[in-house]
């Protein structure tokens, strides 16, 4: 990085040190300064009321597929970095969360019927690998506006009533730091493997 860059992340950094992202980056291997950047840049709480719509954003829900021609209405700056920097530095660093969830979408999908059926394929690998990327992308946007709407004081009833909710359980508030509710998370990933 040089020095200009450096610059740029220490001063965003010192403007919101009291932000709970910060808690969540330090709990979280390879989401590092710039992930934390890159997600307070994109989301706008005000607008993402739900999952849902923080993922739409950045197309990582299923109807937003990539079929030529297409009008698509996501952030395309946003999606790449969130591919580029934070899940592929969350995976790299083997993030004791993420990574094993990673590692069991791979393997849900290269067992699921409909998968297994079309292994003859081209880049029957690499495609497998994107589905369990996606699925990590998800959860950490999930994860990341549930945090920055918390940190505003806005509704998070939106994740908490939806009926796949896999934010941070039994934690109401951040604040009362994210590592605990980490390991828990990954207590339910490793039962459910």
């Amino acid at each position: 990085m040089k020095l200009v860059e450096k610059n740029i992340v220490k001063n965003v950094k010192e403007l919101t040190k009291e932000h709970l992202l910060w808690i969540l980056a330090a709990n979280v291997k390879g989401l590092g300064d710039v992930g934390v950047m890159t997600l307070l840049g994109y989301i706008d709480t005000e607008k993402v009321t739900s999952a849902g719509k923080a993922k739409a954003y950045f197309s990582i829900t299923p109807e937003h597929g990539n079929l030529k021609g297409q009008n698509h209405k996501y952030n395309h700056k946003a999606k790449g970095r969130l591919y580029g920097i934070i899940v592929k530095g969350v995976i790299m660093a083997k993030d004791p969360l993420y990574y094993r969830y990673y590692l069991r979408m791979k393997k849900y999908y290269a067992t699921r019927k409909d998968w297994v059926e079309r292994k003859d394929e081209p880049a029957w690998k690499s495609k497998i690998d994107h589905l369990a990327k996606r699925k990590v992308a998800a959860l950490i946007i999930s994860h990341a506006t549930e945090v920055m709407r918390q940190n505003e004081g806005l509704d998070i009833s939106a994740w908490k009533s939806h009926h796949d909710y896999n934010g941070i359980p039994g934690k109401t508030n951040v604040l009362t730091r994210i590592y605990p509710t980490h390991i828990f998370l990954l207590s339910l990933i490793l039962r459910q493997a």
